[in-house]
């Protein structure tokens, strides 16, 4: 992933990191509760920082209909980003 010079109010390196980390290891879709509980860090930061990473085309996101309820969000690597 490249780094960014200016970051987004309240999107720290280290978690930054963590989660851009979770993605090089992780090819497949994953939801926020999955990446959450991986990393051990709350479902609200990790949101927070999958849409600052989508924000920078870092990290593609989609939506699952076949949940058989409300839809979720999957997210995944963006390979030109890596």
């Amino acid at each position: 992933f490249r780094r960014v010079l200016f970051r987004s109010k309240g999107i720290q390196p280290k978690t930054l990191t963590l989660i851009q980390d979770f993605f090089k290891t992780n090819n497949s879709w994953n939801t926020v509760d999955m990446i959450a509980e991986e990393l051990g860090i709350s479902i609200v930061t990790v949101r927070n920082y999958l849409n600052y990473l989508v924000n920078e085309k870092q990290i593609t996101e989609d939506i699952n209909y076949s949940t058989g309820g409300r839809p979720s969000m999957l997210y995944k690597s963006n390979p030109t980003h890596l």
